[in-house]
């Protein structure tokens, strides 16, 4: 895939995962009801420059290598402070759901 899709629905609007958004990702990660539905990889206590070191080393990387797609998912009339993280990863030619996080949501997995 050269480029990461936008996806729309009725209710939701899923953008590709740019630099920008890493302000958003640190307000709802350094929260243990966010971060304790995540992969071990993720640091506890959440460093304060933790999304931003993400988003640039290893997230968008991972995207222009063509390895991982990263969205971020909102309510399709919300503010964009408001939008939340979702990285997928194909495994073989089907994409793979890592992680989905909402302030206390669940972890899927496809």
């Amino acid at each position: 895939m050269d480029t990461t899709p936008v996806f729309n629905t009725a209710r939701l609007l899923l953008t590709p995962l740019q630099l920008s958004d890493a302000p958003a990702i640190q307000q709802l990660f350094p929260h243990w009801e966010v971060v304790r539905f995540l992969d071990s990889r993720v640091p506890w206590p959440y460093p304060d420059d933790g999304a931003l070191t993400y988003v640039r080393d290893i997230a968008l990387p991972a995207i222009a290598a063509g390895h991982e797609w990263h969205w971020m998912i909102s309510l399709a009339r919300a503010r964009a402070e408001d939008r939340q993280h979702l990285p997928v990863r194909p495994a073989g030619k089907q994409p793979r759901l890592l992680a989905c996080t909402e302030m206390a949501g669940p972890r899927l997995h496809a």
